[in-house]
């Protein structure tokens, strides 16, 4: 059934996850058991500092106590942003979500949550802002890019934050204002 299903252009066996149970029998970076993908297409840079491509879960951590530790064996160690915005980091969360049964809390208290409606650019602008990490004059300037003002460049009255800029500048909350009205929505100014 499943080569006939996958000869209309449905990925029958990819639909499935595997069973990871004690770790010892599925491969870490080959097989399918987290997030509906093979983590070496998800995370094609850190499977090239992988040093055993073959490892199997188990390898990669076990329990200490209570607690799950991982357990990595690079070639070198993975830079900050290995595969356009995708980190180590990125991946233990998705590793211990799929774990653990549930997200992880992230830095302001919600869970990243991507809605598949919504064009990817949007969710990533969206993610950004919530973590206050859009380019905005306040950032650039802590980051050291040198900057005449940190002055709002559209009401020239507050710092540009990320907060500023999207809600609380005047002229944005006109323009809310104005596209309310175009989609017969009720907003109020703030």
């Amino acid at each position: 059934m499943g080569k006939v299903l996958d000869s209309v252009g449905c990925n029958f066996l990819g639909s499935f996850e595997k069973g990871v149970r004690n770790g010892r029998s599925t491969k870490f970076w080959k097989d399918r058991w987290v997030g509906g993908e093979v983590l070496k297409e998800r995370f094609a840079r850190l499977y090239n500092l992988e040093t055993c491509k073959e490892a199997l879960v188990a390898d990669r951590g076990s329990f200490v106590g209570k607690v799950w530790v991982w357990k990595w064996s690079w070639r070198r160690p993975p830079l900050g942003r290995e595969d356009s915005g995708f980190s180590v980091k990125v991946l233990r969360t998705v590793l211990d979500e799929k774990r653990s049964g549930m997200r992880e809390v992230g830095s302001r208290g919600d869970p990243t949550s991507w809605v598949k409606a919504i064009p990817s650019k949007i969710n990533v602008f969206y993610w950004r802002a919530n973590l206050a990490r859009l380019p905005c004059r306040e950032s650039l300037d802590k980051c050291g890019i040198d900057l005449d003002s940190t002055l709002c460049l559209r009401c020239n009255r507050e710092v540009e934050t990320v907060s500023h800029a999207l809600f609380s500048c005047e002229k944005v909350n006109a323009l809310w204002l104005l596209m309310g009205r175009w989609w017969n929505l009720d907003v109020s100014s703030t």
